[in-house]
């Protein structure tokens, strides 16, 4: 399984199941651009990857073309 660690679990469970709601976000002030200052927002994905005896949690640092979190 995998799971994208880069953003708050409940805005991607929101954004999911089609029920994204502005008033629901806890913010001062809500943009609808990124201002040009802030850092664009990078994937991290969360792994749980097993051989069929072990299993183990491993981290995406670096952003691995190949996976996809649509999976």
């Amino acid at each position: 399984s995998l799971l994208d660690i880069s953003q708050p679990a409940y805005g991607q469970l929101q954004k999911w199941r089609g029920t994204d709601c502005s008033n629901d976000e806890v913010s001062a002030v809500t943009q609808a651009t990124q201002r040009p200052w802030e850092a664009k927002p990078n994937r991290m994905l969360l792994l749980q990857v097993t051989d069929g005896v072990q299993s183990l949690e491993a981290m995406e640092y670096q952003s691995i073309p190949a996976l996809s979190s649509a999976l």
